[in-house]
């Protein structure tokens, strides 16, 4: 028998620079906000009322956001502190930059206008993106033992980006190429892990290049939806396609001699 105590309330350290900040969603601006009370609430863990409370351990009625954006600083000022502990559990407000943070709270928020943001937090985070962007495009601009451009080719095709630029051949078109993916890399940190990822599974990239390949170049056709070498049938998609060429290594082999007499 299970005699595990259950939670009562979280367990976050607050410490660092805080914010609480309410996204105004009017058309007539930040000078239409007229503040915003927020009431007592009930605990997601045990469903007591929770009532705000002083430095002295008063019950309070609530808490008046009279700001947009109102800055909180724990580590000096105890009623901030205590202020942060009853927001976090608070249904109306979304709590950013906090790890771990426990499901009954998360599945309690209903509301969305008002945000509690662990501001070092963030910006470490922030931090962290951007060092993690600057190593992807450091990889594709490395020049010795570096990314060529058959394997600049590859990653766009893994990304479904167009891998050719008609306009410049050789070491022009690789830098094109190569400028392509770097703007891709710094356009967000999503982009960056799928460049990341696309640089290291370098044989999935390849085979789905040599795919668009054969189907550019007609060596394989795609018959309603299955795709076909020579009325061979290959599979439905890139993927079992690429798993067909595993398995049977000699109709690859005639495939992409077939490719290669077409790019002459």
């Amino acid at each position: 028998m299970s005699t595990a105590t259950k939670k009562q309330w979280h367990d976050v350290d607050i410490s660092g620079r805080w914010k609480l900040i309410y996204k105004y969603g009017n058309s007539i601006g930040p000078e239409a906000f007229g503040g915003k009370h927020l009431a007592t609430y009930r605990s997601p863990f045990d469903g007591t009322k929770v009532y705000r409370r002083s430095v002295d351990n008063k019950a309070l009625t609530g808490y008046m956001v009279d700001k947009l954006a109102t800055d909180l600083t724990p580590d000096t000022n105890p009623d901030h502190k205590l202020l942060i502990s009853w927001l976090i559990c608070h249904n109306e407000v979304v709590v950013e930059g906090v790890k771990g943070l426990d499901d009954a709270i998360v599945n309690s928020k209903t509301g969305r206008k008002l945000v509690l943001r662990c501001v070092d937090y963030v910006e470490m985070a922030d931090i962290d993106e951007e060092d993690f962007i600057d190593k992807v495009i450091g990889k594709l601009v490395q020049e010795k033992g570096g990314i060529n451009i058959d394997k600049l080719r590859h990653i766009l095709a893994g990304l479904n980006m167009a891998y050719s630029d008609s306009r410049f051949t050789g070491i022009a078109e690789k830098k094109a190429l190569r400028s392509k993916l770097k703007t891709f890399t710094r356009s967000s940190i999503e982009n960056a892990r799928l460049v990341d990822s696309a640089i290291k599974q370098t044989e999935n990239s390849e085979q789905l290049f040599i795919f668009k390949e054969m189907l550019k170049y007609k060596v394989i056709a795609d018959y309603g939806g299955l795709y076909k070498f020579n009325n061979v049938p290959l599979g439905t998609s890139a993927d079992k396609v690429a798993a067909f060429w595993s398995n049977n290594p000699e109709v690859k082999a005639e495939a992409l001699q077939e490719l290669a007499k077409h790019k002459k």
